[in-house]
């Protein structure tokens, strides 16, 4: 079950990296009609036009040509360049048309969705069994796959593109629901749970972006919108109070522990624009597994 979980997972993950790239190219592009398109992002459009479709007589883009390219020299990569991981390491990261390196981003999201869906497994919270606790499961490892591209487009470019955050917030509901089907729970405590679990993450970071607009106008704004928008599907994945509580907790941690030693060697100051997408997926995914033990010991530990 693990190699086969590995396997997909790393299919899943080629498909993440390519979506990333995607995405990005359709952003810019739209940028570029809007007309608010910085110099650098016009060329970082043009090295991405090669893999956007073409438009037909229409004007409309023929998906049936949009294929997977080296964004390098254009070179359509073949069958034998798609195999995950393994055509990466064969062919040592590099291009086989032009030779050129292609960098770490695709290996690592493959390693890393490899890795979620079999460690998903191992520590999974209930038996896979049952129709629901199978859907359960599967719906989960689905989820993961719009996780991975937030948390990439986000690192590289500090966006949380809408489409893949409505894709995770649908996915989030129906792991939540086929969660309450498998273990058997009651509707109302259900429904009070999510509740209680979007109000603290994604109440709190609308507080805090609201009121940092207004003090500080638009660009001045202390966490972005995408933030509070993600933080719904989070606040529905954590399914409880003390769980939103504990994916608030576990992402600030994860911020300071990363971002507090760069602050001290001088690498980013208090006015740097920090993507704090990826310590928020990382809070959620966490809390899923390891929240509530850690919130019962630590209010056991409190109460004596």
């Amino acid at each position: 079950m693990y190699v086969i979980l590995a396997v997909f997972g790393a299919g899943m993950g080629s498909f993440a990296g390519a979506q990333v790239w995607r995405i990005r190219a359709w952003h810019l592009a739209s940028l570029q009609a809007s007309g608010d398109i910085s110099a650098t992002q016009k060329r970082e459009l043009q090295r991405l036009s090669k893999i956007r479709p073409p438009k037909s007589k229409s004007g409309k883009a023929k998906l049936s040509d949009d294929r997977s390219k080296c964004l390098n020299c254009g070179y359509q990569l073949q069958a034998l360049d798609l195999v995950p991981i393994f055509s990466w390491l064969f062919l040592r990261g590099k291009c086989r048309s032009c030779h050129k390196f292609i960098g770490w981003f695709e290996f690592i999201i493959e390693v890393s969705l490899a890795l979620a869906f079999v460690l998903s497994a191992v520590f999974w919270p209930l038996p896979i069994e049952t129709v629901w606790q199978w859907a359960y499961f599967v719906a989960w490892c689905a989820m993961l796959v719009p996780l991975a591209i937030l948390f990439a487009y986000d690192a590289k470019w500090s966006i949380l593109p809408d489409i893949a955050t409505l894709f995770f917030t649908i996915l989030a509901v129906l792991v939540s629901i086929f969660g309450l089907l498998a273990s058997g729970g009651n509707f109302q405590d259900w429904i009070l749970g999510i509740s209680g679990g979007v109000l603290v993450l994604s109440g709190v970071y609308a507080a805090i972006y609201y009121y940092s607009r207004y003090k500080n106008g638009e660009e001045g704004t202390w966490v972005g919108f995408g933030d509070v928008k993600l933080s719904v599907g989070l606040g529905i994945l954590a399914g409880s109070f003390s769980s939103g509580f504990m994916t608030l907790f576990l992402a600030n941690l994860l911020g300071l522990l990363v971002i507090l030693p760069a602050m001290l060697r001088g690498k980013i100051n208090r006015n740097s624009h920090i993507p704090f997408g990826p310590f928020l997926i990382l809070g959620g995914v966490l809390s899923f597994f390891i929240g509530k033990q850690i919130f019962y010991w630590y209010t056991g530990l409190y109460i004596g």
